[in-house]
Parts: C-alpha cells; sequence; structure tokens
C-alpha cells in the first residue's frame, strides 16, 4: 500500500539509473547533504560535502535509518530529524552495508519509509539513492552476488517512489566484477581516497 501511494511523486519524469550529464562544478556540494553507514563514512574527510552534510555512524543501517541517532548541530537526532532542520536542495543516500546481518526486504521496508518522509517533510528536495559498491572480495557473510541483488532492490525502490538512483556500483568495479583494487584500502579496511573522489565524481556527471 505504501509503495502504490507513493507513486509518481515528482513531478518530472524520473530516468534511472540517472544517465551521465554534463559535469557540474565543486561548487553543487554546497546545498548537498549526505546520509551514509560506514560505506561512505571516509566522505568527511576526503569527499566533497562540506563535513557538518556528512551524516553517518557506526550503528546506522538500512534496519536502523529511521531510529539510529546522529550527533549534529542541530543536537543528538535522527537523520530525517536532522535533514527536516538542514532543508538542504539535494540529498544523497547510500545505506545498506548491513545486508548479509539483516533481512534484506526489511531493510528496503525502512529505506522506503525514510524516503517517504522525508518527501513528505520537504517535498523540493531531490532524492539520489546511490547503489552500493561491490567488495573487494566475497565473505561469508557479503557476496558481490549480495551486493547486485540489493542494488536491483533499490533500483526498484526507487522507481516506484519517483526518486532518483545513481548506480555508484558500476562506477567502482573492476572489469572482475569485483572493488577495483584502487578503491579499496587494506589499511582502513574501507573505500581509499581515490574511491571516494570517484564517487564524488561520479555524483557531478549524474545530475538530473
Amino acid at each position: 500500500e505504501s509503495q502504490s501511494s507513493a507513486e509518481n511523486t515528482y513531478s518530472a519524469p524520473i530516468v534511472n539509473p540517472v544517465p551521465e550529464s554534463e559535469a557540474e562544478s565543486s561548487s553543487y556540494f554546497e546545498n548537498c547533504c549526505l546520509v551514509t553507514d560506514g560505506t561512505l563514512a571516509g566522505m568527511k574527510t576526503y569527499g566533497k560535502f562540506a563535513e557538518a552534510n556528512v551524516l553517518t555512524n557506526s550503528e546506522l543501517g538500512a534496519m536502523t535509518c529511521n531510529t539510529t541517532k546522529i550527533e549534529s548541530s542541530f543536537g543528538y537526532l535522527t537523520p530525517y530529524e536532522i535533514i527536516k532542520d538542514k532543508k538542504p536542495d539535494v540529498l544523497y543516500i547510500m545505506l545498506g552495508g548491513d545486508i548479509g546481518t539483516s533481512d534484506g526486504d526489511e531493510m528496503i521496508a525502512n529505506y522506503m519509509t525514510f524516503i517517504n518522509s522525508l518527501h513528505t517533510a520537504l517535498p523540493a528536495m531531490k532524492i539520489y539513492v546511490m547503489q552500493l559498491p561491490p567488495v573487494i572480495y566475497d565473505s561469508d557473510t557479503v557476496t558481490n552476488e549480495m551486493v547486485n541483488t540489493f542494488n536491483t532492490q533499490l533500483l526498484a525502490m526507487c522507481n516506484t517512489l519517483g526518486v532518483y538512483c545513481i548506480d555508484t556500483n558500476t562506477a567502482l568495479k573492476s572489469e572482475e566484477g569485483k572493488l577495483a583494487e584502487d578503491y579499496w584500502s587494506y589499511e582502513t579496511l574501507s573505500l581509499s581516497e581515490a574511491g571516494l573522489k570517484a564517487i564524488s565524481d561520479y555524483i557531478l556527471t549524474h545530475v538530473s
């Protein structure tokens, strides 16, 4: 029911995944916020978003995006509450690092609730859902097949809700179908500075 009621919430037609566009300048990020789990936490240091506009902590995930609270200049609040106060022109979201430990359908359901709440509160704000990057190697917990399945669910979710979806998975994928070595840091066990820069550049060339 929530899916059908949210269809066509934007008046302009949505094409997903967002196709390549003429590159925006870095000033584009000035009015953008990012909500992310640990996947893009490094954007606080190496990304082009202002540090205060990157909302993240270790407890945030697709399952917990409606309940986890984050430190901010507005206080200790949920991402929804912070974004509602900040009122950015554009919001980017990358959640799903909890795949392998949470039920995929429940993750999508909570993700949808989060987006619907935001769109109701800030209908003029553009929302971009970012697909999860590939993993550097398959593990007992997470495989690239699982990532691909979740990303397919994200794309369907975006089409249902009428929000944008960008393919930040393919942007970081090697010919072998896994995360490119240059985009991974074995020291921090997270995306490298080069990987975060690649995502920032991809955002600037995929704007609707």
